[in-house]
């Protein structure tokens, strides 16, 4: 399925016609019977149709140049333009990373009163309930553990405690 679609498309229609040049120009006959050119069977006397299918060739060639050109013309201004638009974009992304930053760190202020209390208990003695036996049990605070959590705007305190 691809051979037939390249074949009369792009590179492979390109080949068709070269193949079928030379085929006309290695003949020997008067007439030549050909699709190449309009897409549908038609005869044309054989030197006139070497001279058109060069000229045919020829003019597809100079177009496929234009087109290329054109084409990376049109490259390189996108590729400034698209140079342009990543400063002005990372900049964008800057201002936006820095306000975050500015965010979360306000976020985590207002909880750091939370945090440093939770710290200082680290090494107290307290009492806590266990739910288990359904009862008071004595024990000391051996270690806090601060994970910020949401994206590091809140704070979830764990503290470690050995029973006695």
């Amino acid at each position: 399925k691809l051979l037939r679609i390249d074949a009369v498309t792009g590179k492979g229609v390109w080949s068709k016609w070269l193949a079928e040049l030379i085929t006309a120009e290695e003949a020997s006959g008067l007439h030549w019977d050909s699709d190449s050119m309009l897409g549908y069977n038609q005869r044309y006397v054989r030197t006139d149709f070497v001279k058109l299918m060069k000229e045919h060739l020829i003019r597809i060639k100079k177009q496929e140049e234009k087109d290329n050109e054109h084409l990376a013309k049109a490259q390189a201004a996108a590729h400034e333009k698209h140079n342009k638009m990543d400063e002005k974009e990372e900049r964008h992304l800057k201002r936006v990373q820095e306000s975050l930053d500015a965010f979360i760190q306000r976020k985590r202020d207002k909880q750091q009163g939370t945090v440093d209390e939770a710290m200082k208990l680290v090494g107290q003695k307290i009492e806590v309930f266990n739910k288990r036996e359904q009862k008071w049990e004595h024990g000391s605070i051996v270690d806090c553990r601060v994970k910020w959590r949401d994206n590091g705007i809140r704070a979830e305190i764990r503290h470690k405690l050995q029973r006695f």
